[in-house]
């Protein structure tokens, strides 16, 4: 939108964009949500599978803060369109890196011990691993265990902490941001 002259439009409007972007992103969710996971709860009422989380409230909490760091990764690679003429690239890149650290395509109590260490330290484990672990009522990575409540208040502070990195980011992206034809 920046390259395209569209992100000016935003600018006039009196909603900011992030929460735009952010509440658009909740209604392709809730469509998803009807379109995968519905026919999917049906598979497993029908085999009668039961899927309860161990601590419902905990589950939902670090379900909601991994969609919004999720988001916010994102997010924060799109404002660097601020500096680069084309981000799709460097997007590609940080969704396999996601998906790959975050514990999408392999449990992250899988890899290598040295590795799980390093990604205890990154932000990628709460967007899908914790969320995971939370839901199984017991985290632990790189033989580090910790009671449910305490590893889903570190997720809301890496929320916190990628929400703060992007609005720096935005704020000097946006001085550098100059728009025409408004």
């Amino acid at each position: 939108m920046i390259q395209t002259g569209q992100f000016i439009t935003f600018q006039l409007r009196p909603v900011s964009h992030i929460y735009f972007s952010f509440l658009q992103k909740i209604g392709q969710r809730l469509l998803a949500f009807l379109i995968e996971v519905i026919p999917v709860m049906c598979f497993y009422i029908l085999f009668g599978v039961r899927l309860i989380p161990a601590e419902p409230f905990w589950a939902l909490i670090s379900l909601i803060l991994g969609f919004i760091l999720s988001f916010l990764i994102r997010y924060t690679i799109g404002t660097l369109a601020f500096w680069f003429v084309k981000t799709a690239g460097i997007s590609r890149a940080v969704v396999v890196l996601t998906s790959i650290c975050s514990g999408a395509f392999l449990p992250l109590n899988l890899y290598p011990y040295g590795f799980q260490k390093f990604l205890f330290f990154l932000p990628f484990q709460f967007v899908s691993y914790v969320p995971v672990r939370v839901f199984i009522g017991k985290y632990e990575l790189a033989g580090i265990s910790m009671p449910i409540p305490h590893i889903v208040f570190i997720q809301a502070v890496m929320v916190i902490v990628m929400f703060l990195f992007n609005r720096i980011l935005w704020y000097f992206g946006i001085k550098r941001f100059t728009g025409v034809g408004a």
